[in-house]
């Protein structure tokens, strides 16, 4: 090993926590939650993202093109088909692509099964 070799690295600490709510590990959980900070922490790029760039993108996806207006009120449609539409929605929002992409392929996996069937 070299004398002078630099023997840092880059670490995130804590990574699976959220930080709005509970800062260090030893700490109780915060009494009162900033918005804009729990906001920080659901949006998975980790960047500074504002309301206005969540909403944003929001206004991308939130078409009449794209609107489910009335649906069943059916359990199995609800829950294999809409929610999950729902969470990738806002996956999208708060930039969360791969929860995104996941909760698609569900839903469309549910239907290609359903009308195969």
């Amino acid at each position: 090993m070299n004398e002078g070799a630099d023997r840092t690295f880059k670490g995130w600490v804590r990574p699976l926590s959220l930080s709005s709510i509970r800062i260090r590990p030893f700490d109780k959980a915060a009494d009162k939650i900033d918005p804009e900070l729990l906001l920080r922490d659901f949006c998975c790029d980790w960047s500074s993202d504002t309301v206005e760039q969540i909403k944003a993108r929001y206004t991308r996806i939130d078409t009449a093109e794209l609107d489910i207006f009335i649906v069943p009120a059916e359990n199995v449609v609800l829950e294999k088909l809409v929610w999950p539409l729902r969470r990738a929605k806002i996956a999208f929002s708060v930039s969360d692509f791969l929860a995104c992409i996941a909760s698609v392929e569900w839903s469309v996996r549910w239907l290609l099964y359903s009308f195969l069937i």
